[in-house]
């Protein structure tokens, strides 16, 4: 009897930690295909933190020269723009589009220590 109970226990512990393993999986799958296959990033705000389409316009004109040294590094290739959140309608985010991981790499770099490393971007491999 006792060997019944310790087996029954063991598989139920195992159950649940494997029920728990895919849920987590599950959850963390799309992230990881979107960031590591994809190269892209999501800001991860929520829809109520998003800032308004004039404060972030507003940020644009304040940092123009950063604006501008973002788009500087493939004219025709990197975007940055303000618009309408593909998650949230009627909230705004930034936008950077890019052709390759380096150019993600060096924008990332332009941005870091700026106000617009604290704004909600998202990042697309276009």
């Amino acid at each position: 009897m006792a060997v019944r109970r310790s087996v029954v226990v063991s598989l139920v512990i195992a159950g649940t930690f494997l029920a728990g393993s895919g849920a987590i999986a599950a959850t963390q799958v799309p992230r990881l295909y979107e960031e590591y296959v994809l190269d892209n990033r999501s800001h991860g705000w929520d829809c109520k933190e998003l800032p308004s389409e004039q404060d972030l316009n507003d940020l644009f004109f304040r940092n123009s020269a950063l604006v501008q040294a973002i788009r500087d590094v493939d004219r025709d290739h990197v975007v940055v723009s303000v618009g309408e959140d593909e998650r949230c309608p009627g909230r705004y985010s930034i936008l950077i589009a890019y052709a390759s991981h380096a150019q993600r790499k060096q924008i990332e770099v332009l941005i870091e220590g700026t106000p617009l490393a604290n704004a909600p971007i998202n990042w697309r491999n276009v």
